[in-house]
């Protein structure tokens, strides 16, 4: 087991610094959620046609999983970014299914279905500040809103090579949306009633990718003390995409002049890319019915590249960039039997990721995406109850850094007086997961 933790931890080293961009926030299962994803050697639930589909292996009987619901409540506080006296915060409530699995047989073949909403995020900030001074006032606004959502549909099973080792194949179908909406304005009166300048800029951006296909690739290792696990996630492939939509519309005066810039295209096609990823998980067994889990994920980085190109009656076409670099992240948990029947869980892991935002030259933008990494805690149990089982626990999120300075890579934000302000994020999610065991219910018919 050291020569793992050792692995992982030089792995992890390597991610440095960076902007999430949502590896990590949510997971699936009955122990998943509660190991923090550290289950890539295997564990009973069905989840495991996500984290691992080799280690279906080890899944019993013909069985339901659902996540009935996971209500969660975020709460990012920016402190004083406008240098207004009032601190900036967003709060966010949400309630969102999360897994959907079933697994049949067909001639001897099993299979397990899945659905899983494998991402949420909803950000929306806003600030607007009247500054008074003997000569003038001053007028400041600024909006912000990134909203979407990220499901995987898709089936999965396993082979055994012999008693102790397994292989196994995933296919899921990826759907997203993405919702992005950028707005700044400030205006400029004189003592006099008199308006010196003005500037507004409302940029609206709406794309979704359906249908683009991820493929899994596992192995399982089961030894009398021990479980390993290894799996291959390949980029996203062979897209089907819908057009999208873009507007931006920039009003600017100035003394005598006046300007207005009107963008507009509605035949977007999005240049989504992702990187491959490398999931490495290590489970150990004692005898005192306590189990240690450890899981390292490495994301590979994606190069700039033009994700949207908007066409311009007049002047060049304004592109989109994005860059990804690489990141790892690493998961820890602790299981054990309080009761045959009654399973304690808990775990610590990273949401560290990479999204790099510098425009490649002056006719190159890119979206700001306002989020830090994080530290995530779940604390919960797992009770059996003859055809079935549940999972009851919480998960509670905080930001690692407390120092941000992504508001400078906002257009024209030079506009307002900024400054590199305090930030501070924390969430807490209800972790309810729900397996029904189909073979056994003639068990308990009538008892």
């Amino acid at each position: 087991m050291k020569w793992v933790t050792v692995l992982l931890l030089i792995l992890n080293a390597k991610a440095g610094s960076c902007q999430s961009y949502f590896y990590n926030t949510q997971h699936f299962g009955l122990q998943s959620t509660l190991l923090g994803g550290a289950v890539t050697a295997g564990s009973s639930d069905l989840s495991m046609v996500y984290y691992n589909p080799a280690a279906l292996r080890y899944s019993k009987d013909r069985g339901f999983d659902v996540a009935i619901f996971m209500p969660s409540y975020n709460v990012s506080n920016y402190g004083d970014v406008f240098n207004s006296g009032e601190e900036l915060r967003s709060s966010e409530l949400s309630l969102n299914p999360s897994l959907i699995t079933y697994k049949t047989s067909i001639k001897n073949f099993n299979i397990v279905f899945g659905i899983l909403q494998k991402d949420v995020w909803d950000t929306e900030v806003s600030y607007n500040q009247i500054k008074n001074s003997e000569l003038f006032d001053k007028n400041e606004s600024f909006t912000y809103s990134y909203k979407g959502d990220e499901k995987w549909f898709g089936f999965g099973s396993h082979f055994s090579l012999s008693e102790t080792v397994s292989v196994g194949f995933s296919q899921f179908w990826r759907v997203q949306s993405t919702d992005y909406n950028y707005h700044v304005s400030s205006e400029v009166v004189t003592n006099r009633g008199i308006q010196a300048n003005f500037f507004n800029q409302i940029l609206d951006l709406d794309y979704r990718s359906l249908f683009a296909m991820v493929t899994k690739v596992g192995l399982a290792v089961d030894r009398p003390e021990d479980r390993i696990g290894v799996v291959i996630t390949t980029p996203y492939y062979q897209p089907a995409r819908l057009s999208g939509s873009f507007e931006r519309t920039t009003s600017i005066f100035d003394a005598d002049s006046y300007t207005l810039d009107n963008i507009v295209d509605f035949d977007l096609q999005p240049n989504l890319k992702s990187g491959w990823q490398l999931d490495l998980g290590y489970a150990r067994m004692f005898s005192d019915s306590s189990e240690i889990w450890i899981n390292g994920s490495i994301h590979t980085g994606v190069a700039r590249h033009d994700v949207l190109t908007i066409e311009r009656t007049q002047g060049d076409p304004l592109a989109f960039s994005r860059g990804l670099g690489a990141v790892t992240n690493i998961s820890v948990g602790h299981s054990r039997f309080i009761t045959p029947k009654i399973q304690f869980m808990g775990s610590l892991r990273t949401n560290i990721s990479a999204f790099r935002e510098s425009p490649t030259n002056d006719e190159s933008e890119q979206l700001v995406i306002l989020e830090q990494d994080r530290i995530n805690l779940a604390l919960g149990f797992k009770v059996q109850h003859k055809s079935s089982a549940f999972v009851l626990g919480l998960d509670w999120g905080f930001s690692l850094q407390n120092k941000v300075g992504q508001f400078e890579r906002f257009p024209n934000i030079e506009r307002f007086d900024t400054n590199p302000a305090s930030y501070h994020h924390r969430s807490i999610t209800l972790l309810l997961t729900y397996e029904f065991f189909i073979n056994r219910v003639g068990d308990y018919i009538g008892s």
